[in-house]
């Protein structure tokens, strides 16, 4: 398949339901950008599908949202959108495309989505942060940047939550991390206000009750955070963290490529 310009995010599934992996593509473009299905037809020949011509898809999810049995597509769209569609799989190859929230506020700077069941209730929640400050040369953070969910309600109708705010925010990641069963949530900063020294680049979010979420400042050195993986790195049956910065604009004296972090126990009050 050529003529995709800037992709930005792929994923795998079978959307067609006929056995083998198709995609969804999120291509940023500029002033071209589309969000796509590419359509297996086997013997490594694929045949795309338009869904969507929006500029500035950043993110694209596969799952069944709807619970009918077969796979729907999502997508975050940037730049002055700021918008998250659902393509709803109707069957026979065809999407019928669904508006789940969108922003009045053309500068929100949507930057990270993703999917998780954080309320356990059996249905996708909708991971999202906004703190994408690209508009801007050099990058300046804005104080509605945050980390927040858009919790499944049912019928495909989501609630905007916000968990806290975060200047910069570009990432966030769920996990147990203090080993309470439930899920809490790393979050990173690239683009907070480095000039401050007391500015943070990455979070935890402790959730105590699904509705309550206790924000704990980690560390402000490395700044401009872009994303971070939790997982147990050293076996010992606690969730560490390994972050990436990307150092493209000063200050340059917290610089920090890739990070591991190991949770000694400390991040467990």
């Amino acid at each position: 398949v050529d003529k995709i310009a800037r992709v930005s995010d792929v994923r795998a599934g079978d959307l067609d339901g006929d056995g083998d992996n198709d995609l969804a593509v999120a291509q940023f473009g500029y002033d071209d950008g589309e969000t796509r299905w590419i359509e297996n037809l086997g013997n490594w020949n694929f045949e795309s599908h338009i869904l969507q011509y929006l500029s500035g898809p950043i993110n694209v999810e596969i799952l069944d949202i709807d619970n009918d049995n077969d796979l729907d597509i999502l997508v975050l769209v940037s730049q002055e959108w700021e918008e998250i569609y659902c393509f709803l799989n109707e069957g026979n190859k065809n999407f019928q495309p669904k508006l789940l929230f969108g922003s009045s506020n053309e500068d929100f700077g949507s930057s990270m989505m993703t999917v998780c069941d954080y309320d356990k209730d059996g249905d996708q929640d909708i991971l999202y942060t906004n703190g994408d400050a690209f508009d801007y040369i050099p990058p300046q953070g804005r104080p509605w940047h945050g980390v927040n969910i858009l919790e499944n309600k049912g019928d495909l109708n989501f609630e905007f939550r916000r968990l806290t705010f975060l200047t910069g925010a570009t990432y966030m990641k769920p996990a147990d991390i203090d080993n309470d069963s439930d899920i809490d949530f790393f979050a990173v900063s690239t683009w907070n206000l480095w000039d401050d020294p007391q500015a943070v680049s990455l979070i935890w979010l402790e959730n105590i009750d699904n509705i309550q979420f206790v924000k704990h400042e980690i560390t402000n050195n490395p700044t401009h955070l872009l994303c971070c993986e939790p997982g147990d790195f050293n076996n010992d049956g606690l969730i560490d963290l390994v972050t990436c910065g990307m150092h493209t604009f000063p200050p340059y004296d917290r610089m920090g490529r890739i990070t591991l972090w190991i949770n000694n126990g400390a991040l467990i009050d």
